[in-house]
């Protein structure tokens, strides 16, 4: 069995043509996550490269092992955005829950940044609906997606293409 090394792999035409159409697929039925898009290519690249080891050209040929090892980071991807606890750890959304002051800024060094941030959240949130910020709140809880959107009253389609896309947005524009 001949050892590949991930120079070998993502020389390969098929491999890095795979990874671009993951992609294509992934931002398409997730727009939200184009600005995450290298980002989530690198973590694709990384499973890659820890799985490469697990390769025996005997039983499949390299672009068939790239394909399914891809395939399988796209859902470990998912999983990773859109899990309950990286919805629960997402700091951007909990600081727009209304208990504001009890949550740790480990991120501001001291009490002027930290309260700065806090009134720019603040305002943020003024700028989304009330069904936004319901939004906002029940993704701070760390509730799922679909839990979300029997506790709003709204479709997951209008979920997932018309109000998370319109947050991300909004608080872009007003935070950084």
């Amino acid at each position: 069995m001949k050892k590949v090394t991930f120079e070998e792999v993502y020389a390969n035409a098929y491999v890095r043509e795979s990874i671009n159409v993951l992609m294509a697929n992934l931002i398409n039925q997730y727009p939200m996550l184009r600005t995450d898009e290298d980002d989530i290519r690198q973590r694709l690249l990384l499973i890659l490269d820890r799985q490469i080891s697990k390769f025996d050209s005997e039983k499949s040929s390299l672009e068939r092992f790239a394909r399914i090892t891809l395939e399988f980071g796209v859902r470990e991807v998912r999983r990773a955005y859109f899990g309950k606890r990286e919805l629960a750890g997402n700091k951007l959304i909990r600081l727009a829950m209304p208990i504001i002051d009890d949550i740790p800024l480990d991120t501001c060094d001291d009490s002027i940044e930290r309260r700065e941030l806090i009134e720019a959240i603040q305002y943020a949130m003024t700028k989304l609906t009330p069904t936004q910020r319901r939004i906002c709140e029940l993704l701070a809880d760390g509730e799922a997606l679909g839990v979300i959107c029997v506790k709003a009253k709204i479709s997951f389609p209008s979920l997932k293409n018309r109000h998370l896309p319109e947050i991300r947005r909004v608080l872009a524009e007003q935070l950084f």
